[in-house]
């Protein structure tokens, strides 16, 4: 009853302040605009750095709801109203950030359905020695349907926001901006959910191509929707990575995860692998894990995961992912063993002109329910760049294609979906 109230009460200022987040946007658009490079410097503390992108686009979907091939569709036109912003403060040996991603859709038929997400992070990283140092972190995320932080952002925008205060590359295999992983591997339909992550990290120097990294992690996953489970889950993990020489680092990792349910079960899974990356060139890397999951059952799984991303040229950009192992789902008593494959390309076909492309295909099995899951994506997205100074400030539109198909043997989850959008973004 408390959390259905906190979430009422969220609701309703989450509301109230749509219209101060579209005057935001709004006076964003005018005054990056209008402001030259030159005369508009902001902030002029040491140290401060602020990044802003601001996006307006608009979109059509044949399946708002992610409605299977058993239920009625609702197709709609969508205004996106998109804020991504970080500030950060940073001295020689420690840094405070905050950053946020906010998502508005308005749909035009269908006026009582309310797509809003939101993802903040406060991070704090200190130095204690030159060897020693500590990063506290609390992340807020709510969506109500998958992708919705996201939406409108390509790839190279998102990753500049997750990353400006975020995790470390050389240990993060894939990053969240991946198209299409919330989709796969969730229960169906329309999901309105809420989750909050503490996270506790202490790295470090062992030797001069030696260091070691230990960490806490505590999560709280909540769901007012029927049929879903509210879950709490604590982890912790060690790992070590030794750089052999600039272009190759090997790493060691176990990690263990144990995710307690409402209804008083719980399961854990344990995780010990090993990894390498790779440079081919100075732009260019290939990175793998490999070992061996355990579940609490004392269930066995390989765990693989494996990619090579880059520059392939000045022109073109390019990340090819594989990974095979076993997930514990936030919503429901279960895990979900499963591979996946994606891709992404970009590349410049002008100076201004830019083209994307990327593909997922991903199987996994439901242990308990017995489902099995199948899912395609593919999406297409080409960008202009009207304008751009040497400070990063640029305004630019963009136009895109997604389309996404879920094959269950539980019919029922069954659905396809095809989105078509345009959209106007400005970054300062």
């Amino acid at each position: 009853m408390h959390v259905n109230k906190l979430l009422r009460t969220y609701r309703q200022v989450t509301k109230r302040c749509f219209l101060t987040l579209c005057v935001a946007v709004c006076w964003a658009l005018i005054v990056f605009i209008a402001a030259s490079a030159n005369a508009y410097e902001f902030p002029p503390y040491k140290g401060l750095s602020l990044k802003v992108e601001g996006q307006v686009a608009e979109s059509y979907s044949n399946n708002v709801t992610y409605a299977s091939k058993n239920e009625d569709r609702v197709e709609d036109l969508l205004t996106n109203f998109n804020l991504g912003a970080a500030l950060k403060y940073e001295r020689p040996r420690h840094s405070v950030g905050l950053s946020g991603l906010l998502n508005r859709q308005i749909l035009t038929e269908e006026g009582t359905l309310e797509n809003s997400s939101e993802r903040v992070n406060v991070i704090f990283r200190n130095e204690f020695t030159p060897y020693d140092r500590v990063t506290v972190s609390n992340t807020y995320t709510h969506t109500q349907v998958p992708g919705t932080i996201d939406e409108g952002f390509n790839r190279e925008q998102c990753e500049k926001l997750f990353d400006l205060f975020g995790g470390d590359q050389a240990v993060r295999l894939f990053p969240e901006c991946e198209k299409f992983t919330e989709e796969f591997g969730r229960i169906s339909g329309r999901l309105d959910s809420y989750s909050n992550t503490v996270n506790l990290t202490y790295g470090r120097d062992i030797a001069e191509h030696l260091n070691i990294t230990a960490g806490y992690q505590f999560s709280r996953r909540w769901s007012p929707e029927e049929g879903t489970t509210d879950s709490d889950q604590n982890g912790v993990s060690f790992s070590a990575n030794y750089e052999l020489s600039a272009a190759t680092v090997f790493s060691m990792s176990y990690d263990y995860e144990n995710s307690r349910y409402e209804t008083g079960s719980n399961i854990y899974i344990q995780r010990v692998r090993a990894g390498i990356r790779q440079y081919i060139t100075e732009r260019l890397y290939a990175e793998a894990r490999a070992g061996m999951d355990v579940l609490s059952n004392n269930d066995e799984s390989t765990d693989i995961e494996a990619a090579l991303s880059g520059e392939v040229d000045k022109k073109t950009a390019a990340r090819l992912a594989y990974s095979r192992g076993v997930d514990i789902s936030p919503q429901t008593e279960d895990v979900f063993k499963n591979w996946q494959v994606s891709g992404n390309v970009s590349r410049a076909l002008l100076k201004d002109l830019n083209i994307s492309l990327s593909g997922f295909y991903g199987q996994g099995d439901f242990v308990s329910a017995g489902t099995t899951d199948t899912f395609v994506g593919a999406a297409f997205d080409i960008s202009y760049n009207f304008w751009q100074d040497k400070l990063g400030k640029s305004v630019k539109g963009h136009m895109g294609y997604t389309y996404s198909n879920l094959t269950s043997t539980d019919e029922d989850r069954n659905y396809s979906r095809v989105g078509v959008g345009a959209g106007l973004s400005v970054s300062f």
